[in-house]
């Protein structure tokens, strides 16, 4: 298994290497001086006389040879060193700034493999509290469908495409009917299950491509894409008679009542929500449990 390289073990051998050579210079002037010529010794008072008598050419040619092969490898670990700080900077940045995952296989010493690990675990914990967060703020926390918020940023995406495409939608409002009055029998516990299990059961009932949302206390809405009024008249009664039939834990059966409505061009959602609504009411005062759908003459 291959070692990462260590900044501090390439300094250390660096200056280890620069050692001997300063130790094989000295020694290689002992040697000269004792063994090789020790007649020198004899006039020799210091090392000044000595490198005079012998005009010292050996000493400066090793001195300089010495001291080129530093410079050499100095600049060589400075070169080594400065690129992998660029190279861990520019992934740095990338990190910073757009959340990019630094490639830990691509720098060179082991320091920069460990600050590239921290790095990528706080990338990977930034963005996993960030996902959890946003699902969190778009998120029903009793029926964990989606929220108001997260349905009006779903109808202004698709309201958008409407008018650039001439696409169509629709909109299914319903809430629970006499829903007050399970909770003045039962508690708003059992309440609070009914609405839990109303929504499973719609979930299973829809496109995935729909839209499903707690528009607020017992009052859902769907959003249906590429669907008209017709389409979403015939989904809405699947629903109603789904719900109608459906047994419901502590409390038997209920019933729902729909309203629903086609977008048009230059719609808000405040109008489209209106024209649902307006027909959820005529629901509501012609009984109950029906589905009506918004035309001009509703």
């Amino acid at each position: 298994m291959k070692r990462d390289k260590s900044i501090v073990q390439t300094f250390f051998f660096s200056v280890l290497f620069v050692a001997v050579l300063v130790i094989l210079t000295v020694g290689f002037f002992w040697i000269y001086r004792n063994i090789v010529n020790p007649e020198i010794n004899a006039n020799v008072t210091s090392w000044f006389d000595y490198v005079l008598q012998i005009k010292a050419i050996e000493l400066i040619f090793i001195s300089l040879f010495g001291v080129v092969i530093s410079i050499v490898i100095s600049r060589f670990i400075s070169l080594n060193v400065q690129s992998s700080f660029k190279t861990f900077n520019d992934f740095f940045y990338k990190a910073a700034h757009d959340l990019q995952k630094i490639d830990e296989n691509s720098l060179r010493y082991k320091e920069f493999k460990e600050l590239a690990k921290s790095v990528n675990y706080m990338i990977d914990n930034y963005t996993e509290q960030k996902k959890r967060l946003e699902i969190e703020a778009s998120t029903d926390p009793l029926t964990k469908i989606a929220n108001r918020l997260k349905f009006d940023s779903v109808f202004v995406e698709y309201s958008e495409l409407a008018k650039r495409y001439g696409d169509t939608f629709s909109i299914i409002l319903f809430d629970v009917d006499n829903f007050k009055n399970i909770n003045d029998t039962f508690g708003h516990k059992v309440g609070d299950n009914v609405l839990v299990d109303l929504a499973n059961l719609v979930k299973k009932e829809i496109r995935k491509s729909d839209t499903f949302a707690r528009w607020g206390g017992e009052e859902f809405v769907i959003l249906a894409p590429q669907s008209d009024l017709e389409q979403t008249i015939v989904l809405a009664e699947k629903l109603r008679s789904k719900i109608e039939e459906h047994n419901f834990k502590d409390i038997g059966n209920l019933t729902c009542s729909f309203g629903v409505a086609e977008f048009k061009n230059g719609y808000s959602l405040k109008e489209l929500v209106k024209c649902a609504d307006d027909v959820l009411y005529k629901a509501k005062r012609s009984g109950k449990n029906r589905v009506y759908g918004y035309t001009k003459h509703s």
